[in-house]
């Protein structure tokens, strides 16, 4: 396509996350959900929450949908964070358990398969059990507190 030439009306065109934002507030251009956040991937996503591998549908699923939410004018749009916010409570549960009970324990594979916001939530995780270990074992004199990274899983779906 040359530069001189314009998109028809209607086309479809696919663009960076924050460029499609960009020009749904101008008014220049609608956001579509992407098919990972569709009706489909959603009904799956809630069948199972813990089983999903998010992460093949996109490292940042949670944030993606956060963003994209408010620009959706469809039906969806009522529906999409209830859904994203149901499956990442499931999700944190799981994510909980095994980064509290897996200080000696390679977790990889189960790693791999989360999304950006759950790793960080998993290393806290990891992180507050290790401290608590230790400190039970008298190796700390007192336990910290949760960083404030970890505390931005909440952020994204509120």
């Amino acid at each position: 396509m040359h530069a001189q030439e314009n998109l028809a009306p209607g086309e479809t065109v696919e663009v960076p996350l924050y460029l499609a934002m960009e020009l749904m507030d101008r008014n220049v251009a609608g956001v579509k959900l992407p098919a990972y956040l569709g009706a489909r991937a959603r009904i799956n996503a809630l069948a199972d929450a813990a089983g999903v591998d998010l992460r093949s549908a996109s490292p940042y699923y949670f944030e993606v949908g956060a963003t994209v939410a408010p620009a959706i004018r469809t039906a969806s749009r009522t529906e999409l964070v209830p859904a994203l916010k149901s499956v990442l409570c499931q999700r944190y549960l799981k994510i909980m358990d095994v980064a509290c009970n897996s200080h000696e324990q390679d977790e990889s594979d189960f790693t791999d398969r989360l999304t950006v916001v759950e790793r960080r939530a998993f290393a806290a995780g990891f992180d507050r059990a290790r401290e608590v270990l230790r400190w039970k074992q008298r190796g700390l004199a007192r336990v910290e507190s949760v960083r404030p990274e970890a505390k931005r899983v909440r952020r994204f779906v509120a």
